[in-house]
């Protein structure tokens, strides 16, 4: 077959294209992404750019604010206890005997519990605090003064505290000898000798001090660590340091030195 100078022509022609249209679809195609991607790039570098001068320019007002909110964190850590000890309970507890006119009983402590924790980043990650609830509840029986008296103790005490729970039994005196202490109801029932022990305390309590009202109070008692305070343990006049008998009942003898 003879391939003359046209048809030469026409396949370097066609040739070319070819060329080309590859040179195109896989060379400048795929650069002209990789500018377009580029161009985005820039595009998003640039408003972080600008976002991080505009930042630039509000450091000194940031920083400000930085120092405000921490002063007013340490504010509020400050009005916390450090540390609230099982013994501090007790000492709390003895306050409310000896100002308040109220019997107490069957005191319960827990262990404390983490509530929130502060902590810092980056420059401040040396700064942290930790919120704890140290939890009490116990079981009491007043009169109706009494008992506003005693809410408003608890309420009114320096720490950060709240009641969580609060049950409240008001006997009838016409229908005490029907109900024991706890409230079932023991008409035509017998008694065992622990049941009656405890009728007849009850029966007590209303005839020498008028006490009509029992039931149990549960407190959140909140704690803050490492913000700045002394711990100070808690201390109540009128209780003898190194007594078993704390509470002068009477039955407790001094400790061997």
């Amino acid at each position: 077959m003879k391939i003359t100078k046209r048809d030469l022509t026409v396949i370097l022609y066609l040739t070319g294209i070819a060329l080309a249209f590859v040179a195109y679809q896989f060379y400048f195609k795929s650069k002209m992404e990789d500018a377009d991607s580029l161009d985005q790039q820039s595009d998003a570098l640039q408003v972080t750019v600008d976002d991080l001068r505009t930042k630039d320019a509000k450091k000194g007002e940031y920083e400000r604010k930085i120092e405000t909110y921490k002063t007013e964190i340490e504010k509020i850590a400050r009005s916390y206890q450090p540390e609230i000890s099982h013994e501090d309970t007790i000492m709390y507890i003895k306050k409310l005997l000896d100002e308040q006119d109220v019997q107490i009983t069957e005191l319960k402590m827990t262990d404390p519990s983490v509530v929130y924790v502060v902590a810092g980043t980056g420059t401040a990650s040396d700064y942290s605090m930790m919120a704890q609830n140290n939890a009490m509840s116990f079981e009491y029986a007043t009169h109706y003064n009494g008992l506003k008296s005693l809410l408003n103790a608890i309420y009114s005490f320096e720490g950060i505290q709240n009641i969580e729970a609060f049950t409240i039994k008001v006997d009838n005196p016409d229908d005490i000898l029907a109900f024991d202490p706890s409230g079932n109801l023991i008409e035509d029932v017998k008694l065992s000798e622990e049941e009656e022990e405890e009728k007849e305390k009850a029966l007590q309590l209303r005839k020498e001090k008028g006490y009509t009202i029992s039931g149990q109070i549960t407190l959140n008692r909140y704690t803050m660590t490492n913000n700045g305070v002394e711990y100070v343990p808690m201390e109540i006049p009128k209780v003898d340091q190194g007594l078993v008998d704390i509470f002068h009942s009477g039955t407790g003898v001094p400790e061997a030195e």
